[in-house]
């Protein structure tokens, strides 16, 4: 149980927590509920329902999305089955689709990391209005 209410972290979060308890709440160990009360603040900030999972950036999110999730699979799972099809080896194939699946999304998450740390949030922010706006045509 954390030593600190959903009141002190939603005042830290908005820059509203006085500095003596900043710096206190800085130096003690970390515990998980005070995470989890982090994600509630960052959470009632934001406009949408996704779940926050990982805070990235100020404004950068790692949400949970169902309906993201839902689609991770399908080209690959076409692609899976096409080739399991063609040449009768599924083993190989799962496991080459799985392996692929780590190094793209590790390349993806390195390059997100990497652009959080040069870009500005307000470039971020674009980025992600521009790359959805050509996605959607």
């Amino acid at each position: 149980m954390s030593v600190y209410t959903q009141e002190q972290v939603n005042y830290l979060v908005e820059g509203k927590l006085d500095w003596e308890t900043t710096m206190r709440m800085l130096s003690m160990p970390k515990d998980d509920d005070r995470f989890r009360m982090y994600l509630n603040a960052l959470q009632s900030k934001v406009p949408w329902d996704d779940k926050i999972i990982l805070p990235i950036s100020l404004h950068l999110y790692v949400a949970q999305n169902k309906a993201g999730l839902a689609e991770i699979g399908d080209k690959t799972q076409l692609l899976s089955l096409v080739l399991a099809a063609r040449y009768r080896k599924p083993i190989p194939i799962v496991l080459g689709a799985f392996v692929a699946t780590l190094v793209n999304h590790s390349c993806s998450g390195a390059l997100g990391v990497w652009l959080a740390s040069v870009l500005s949030p307000t470039i971020l922010t674009w980025a992600v209005v521009a790359s959805f706006t050509v996605m959607a045509g």
